[in-house]
């Protein structure tokens, strides 16, 4: 058994599977509320705004279809707890005259004693913050490696009250952000063994985690002078490439080329069983297999050309 069932729900597909987060999205109240009575969360510094417009765009055309998730401070106010860059966005469409401030924003109202999880309020507020986000799109892997950062501190604090027994935290990370196995375990080793300024670089955005995690190896202050060597001869607007990190690793070390440590990330058939281990596991549930309509399937088709191209 991965949990104590008697103290989490929904253990196997996270800590809070599908059915359990439907189930607490609904008990939760919706509420409506001013735009000028949400404070921004601290706990959401960082978090990248880019493509605001665009989404301020698509509220101003259909609304807000996703509330906001909020938490009553001591004051009266509230705070966001998950939907900072939607709430970004309304805030960009008053700025533009689009929303009016005394339109109410549609709101779910965070309260901690719908998480059943052995933890503080706080790191439920945390966990529910970093759960919810991951489902937003347009997120950067920045974003994502502040929310690896969080949830590894919530896990270990599972593990310590021995809530959490027999699941890697690899594990655990694909299933609540709705990543795979192999790219988990690359945030995880740009957050655990990444100098400073490699972090800081993704963090801004201008190298990927793949790319990142395939210096994590090398000692910290190599990948410092790696990273500085291939932001000085990077090109405006473009991100530092496994290639740029390669031939800046080149130029300090003064090897020929095909002395290459950065080649990119390696896929075996182990890591490929494991990412796509939770679709078989739908499949063999249901034996009579899934029915799909004539658009999915041919979405299902395109999807298998496309993964069946990246190996040829």
């Amino acid at each position: 058994m991965k949990f104590d069932m008697s103290r989490i729900k929904g253990a196997g597909d996270g800590l809070l599977n599908e059915v359990s987060k439907l189930q607490r999205a609904n008990e939760m109240k919706q509420i409506f509320i001013a735009a000028d009575e949400i404070d921004k969360a601290e706990e959401n510094r960082g978090m990248s705004i880019e493509k605001i417009e665009e989404l301020a765009d698509s509220i101003a055309d259909v609304g807000l279809v996703n509330p906001i998730v909020i938490r009553q401070k001591e004051n009266g106010r509230y705070k966001i707890v998950a939907g900072e860059r939607r709430y970004t966005a309304i805030l960009k469409l008053i700025e533009d005259g689009r929303w009016e401030k005394t339109r109410p924003v549609k709101s779910s109202l965070f309260e901690p004693e719908l998480i059943d999880l052995p933890l503080t309020d706080d790191e439920k507020e945390d966990y529910i913050r970093a759960t919810e986000n991951a489902e937003q799109r347009n997120q950067t892997d920045g974003d994502r490696l502040i929310q690896v950062g969080k949830l590894k501190k919530i896990y270990e604090k599972l593990r310590e009250n021995g809530a959490i027994s027999n699941i890697k935290t690899r594990t655990l990370l694909a299933q609540d952000m709705k990543i795979s196995p192999t790219h988990a375990a690359q945030f995880m080793a740009v957050d655990a063994k990444g100098d400073d300024s490699l972090i800081d670089a993704v963090l801004e955005n201008q190298v990927s985690v793949s790319a990142a995690s395939a210096i994590t190896g090398l000692p910290k202050e190599e990948q410092q002078q790696i990273i500085q060597r291939a932001l000085e001869n990077k090109k405006e607007e473009k991100k530092i490439t496994p290639k740029d990190l390669n031939k800046a690793h080149q130029d300090i070390r003064k090897k020929e080329p095909e002395q290459n440590i950065v080649d990119g990330t390696q896929i075996t058939e182990k890591e490929f069983k494991k990412d796509i281990a939770r679709i078989v596991k739908k499949l063999k549930k249901k034996e009579s297999g899934f029915i799909l309509t004539e658009e999915a399937y041919l979405k299902y088709i395109e999807y298998i050309e496309k993964i069946d191209k990246l190996f040829t």
